[in-house]
Parts: structure tokens; sequence; C-alpha cells
């Protein structure tokens, strides 16, 4: 089974935000990149101190937040890590017993190297299935190597 790191998303291509940047801020990024979390960071972006969901927009909203209010009382702090090479099933049994949807990928110095969501796991074990009754590292090998099938 392939490791977290494989389909993460990688920091470089994550939405990294300051604590001092606005809901507007992060909702236009969120909106713009088509996605459903920023990670929170404080000075440089090697860790990460909280992170933004949908759901906590939506929270804030709820509590009558303003749009230039910035993330740092809104964002989760409590954050899940997971280690890069962590299974898929190792990440998601960890996101299943916390009750979350996004895990914080660190390396062993604790600098932030991704993000997973629940859904690059959906998306990662569906995957898996469409190459059954094979191993998708063997179906992929096979492909790259021009060889058949069957």
């Amino acid at each position: 089974m392939a490791p977290v790191s494989r389909f993460m998303c990688p920091a470089a291509k994550c939405i990294v935000v300051g604590k001092d940047c606005t809901l507007r801020g992060v909702a236009d990024a969120m909106l713009s990149e088509k996605c459903s979390a920023v990670v929170v960071t404080e000075g440089d972006s090697s860790s990460a101190t909280g992170i933004l969901t949908k759901t906590d927009l939506i929270e804030a909203w709820t509590k009558s937040a303003k749009l230039t209010d910035e993330v740092a009382p809104y964002m989760s702090t409590n954050l899940l890590n997971a280690a890069p090479e962590m299974t898929r099933d190792a990440v998601a049994t960890l996101m299943y017993e916390n009750q979350t949807h996004h895990a914080v990928v660190v390396d062993a110095n604790g600098a932030f190297v991704g993000l997973v969501s629940s859904w690059d796991i959906a998306r990662e074990a569906s995957l898996d299935a469409k190459a059954w009754p094979w191993s998708r590292e063997g179906v992929e090998n096979k492909v790259a190597h021009g060889d058949r099938l069957w």
C-alpha cells in the first residue's frame, strides 16, 4: 500500500496563510483554488500552527464574524498530524478516531510537508479498487513497460 506522501497535497501546492490573514482572504482563496482547507502558519511555512476549513468558516459566519476578522480566533489549533510514511488505512483510522477530515503531514522534524484529506483517501482507495484483482503497483509497472495485463 502506498504511503501518504504519494497521494497527499504537498506543502508547495497547499494554500498557506498567516494568522493575520482575513476570513475574506481565506474564503477567496478556497473558492478560487476549489479547496476545503488552508494551513495556517506563524512566521515561516515550515511548521503548521492551525488549519481553517469550510466548516470553520461556516461556524465563524454563524457567530457573526466579519470578513475582515483575522483567522486566528476561528482556526483549529488541535492539529491531527500524520507521518509521510503512514499508509492510507492508518491515516483513515486516525481521522475516524479523531472525527476529522484533514491531517497535516509532518516530517520527523515536525516540519509541514503536506495535507491529506478524507477525499484524498477515498480517491486512493478507489484507484486501488479499480486495479483489482491485481495490485495497483503491478498494474502500473506493466503499463509503464508496455506489457499486456492479461
